[in-house]
């Protein structure tokens, strides 16, 4: 084909697997620099093909980008929820190990409270 030779609709509408009306709505828009009106029919210039041709070029390498971003996304959420797993064992172990600690803690002061106490006497802490 031609850069000078021209479809009507229909056969645009054809060649880039769109509606007529689809068409129609787009000469307005970004088919408004390749028609023109010949013999009193709206005639659209072949070049304007590859507008569609790119459009569809450009979807599918932003479909696959798209595909590879997402997997890549899966990819770091799932090491995440691992690292995450992880990190609650740690702190379930830290809690437990704390809780052990105050209760060394609290029988160390028992004991040192009851060494400190004068023999014969309770202390203040025990009295009742």
């Amino acid at each position: 084909m031609k850069d000078n030779e021209y479809l009507s609709v229909k056969d645009f509408a054809k060649e880039v697997n769109i509606s007529v009306q689809a068409v129609y709505q787009r000469l307005n828009k970004d088919l408004k620099n390749y028609f023109k009106i010949i013999d009193g029919k709206k005639m659209i210039n072949v070049v304007a093909i590859d507008l569609f041709t790119i459009k569809d070029d450009v979807k599918e390498v932003e479909q696959d980008f798209n595909d590879s971003l997402t997997s890549a996304l899966k990819d770091s959420l799932k090491v995440m929820e691992k690292q995450l797993e992880e990190k609650d064992k740690q702190i379930a172990k830290l809690m437990e190990l704390n809780t052990n600690n105050q209760i060394l803690l609290k029988q160390s002061q028992d004991k040192v409270l009851e060494l400190e106490a004068p023999k014969g006497k309770k202390s203040w802490f025990k009295r009742k």
